[in-house]
């Protein structure tokens, strides 16, 4: 996650060469007022949905961001989905049904207590 957004074919390429169902909550989001989610781009007036392949495309290119209310408190501490702060369930529901991938598992530190399943 950088200031624009989360690359969302990032997520998809993740999440669906492997096929893989479980995200790593990045404990960093926690602090964030606003988080954002790249969702497309775009490039000479046009709206395409992937990154341009050339790098000078890419360094014109315009990321068309989604933005969603950070939760700006503590998630290490939470060990099911409903102790997860209502914006934080948004995000996650938001990002698993732009990648077409269900979230089986949320991890919110390194410990195995601080992992478990989604919904």
């Amino acid at each position: 996650v950088n200031h624009r957004g989360l690359l969302l074919d990032l997520a998809r390429l993740g999440l669906g060469t492997e096929g893989a169902r479980a995200l790593a909550f990045v404990l960093s989001l926690d602090k964030l007022e606003k988080i954002g989610i790249c969702v497309a781009y775009k490039l000479d007036g046009q709206i395409i949905e992937s990154p341009p392949a050339r790098s000078e495309d890419m360094l014109r290119a315009e990321p068309q961001i989604e933005w969603f209310p950070g939760w700006q408190r503590s998630t290490k501490n939470a060990r099911s989905w409903n102790e997860l702060p209502e914006n934080a369930k948004r995000y996650l529901q938001r990002l698993a049904e732009l990648i077409d991938c269900k979230i089986g598992l949320v991890s919110v530190g390194p410990k195995r207590s601080q992992t478990f399943f989604a919904n």
